[in-house]
């Protein structure tokens, strides 16, 4: 269970614990407060259940592509703010994102983090790349064990999430979920949901509806609508030949 919350003291046994430093600046009175048996003193508390392993901070942060810096592209969010316990090893990040437009489209991208390593205390991945004819996408960074046991998570350090492009210029952050090696579930899914499978007509004829709406003037600069060869469920050993494709409008 991780506890967001502001100036919080919920229940203090004896002088065990001691206090917070970083509540005392705000509530002076912290340490004498600690040192009573018992004291229950009510806040305001932001919860947030999960396994163990699985650290989620919710942000609900709104992006536009066009205002990202120029010479950088690269969104930071600290590492304290995921409130990881500090024996454990990160694993696996994930990044929930969504629009209010038709789709996300294609973006391109990087993961990148503060390390414990000189010079440059900095990591960072190969370049990225996935596409989404959907409105809302999960793009990953799974750590190998080199890099994994590097990340600096103290001391202001921050994990960066880069948009190099993406066709949605306008969207929002839903959630970061990170996993650690505390985490003994299977991994959420990445790959774009698939509302319904593949029809199989015949042999060798396979028809996906894809049923998505488009306005022209909200395409990206390459004008091409992405759908993922997964929604037709082809067999590896069979070769495309032709292609068809149906379309409607609203409008006369």
């Amino acid at each position: 269970m991780h506890i967001y919350a502001k100036y919080i003291f919920s229940l203090w046994q004896g002088n065990a614990l001691g206090y917070c430093h970083w509540y005392a600046a705000s509530v002076p009175y912290a340490k004498e407060m600690c040192a009573v048996s018992r004291i229950v003193i009510p806040c305001v508390l932001y919860i947030n259940a999960a396994v163990a392993g699985e650290y989620e901070n919710l942000l609900k942060q709104e992006v536009d592509y066009d205002e990202l810096d120029e010479n950088d592209k690269m969104l930071g969010f600290l590492w304290k703010d995921f409130n990881i316990n500090s024996s454990e090893k990160i694993q696996k990040v994930m990044i929930y994102i969504s629009t209010e437009k038709n789709f996300l489209g294609k973006w391109t991208g990087a993961w990148g983090s503060s390390t414990s390593v000189a010079p440059a205390y900095w990591t960072m991945t190969d370049d990225m790349s996935r596409s989404f004819t959907t409105k809302t996408g999960k793009i990953s960074w799974e750590l190998d064990s080199s890099t994994s046991k590097i990340i600096q998570r103290e001391y202001g350090g921050e994990l960066k999430w880069g948009v190099w492009w993406i066709d949605c210029t306008v969207f929002t952050i839903d959630k970061i979920v990170v996993f650690t090696d505390a985490y003994k579930g299977g991994y959420p899914d990445d790959k774009e949901d698939v509302e319904e499978k593949a029809e199989k007509i015949s042999a060798g004829v396979y028809k996906a509806k894809i049923g998505d709406s488009y306005v022209y003037k909200d395409l990206g600069t390459e004008k091409m609508l992405p759908i993922n060869w997964s929604k037709f469920d082809i067999p590896k050993t069979e070769t495309i030949t032709s292609i068809e494709i149906t379309l409607s409008k609203k409008k006369n």
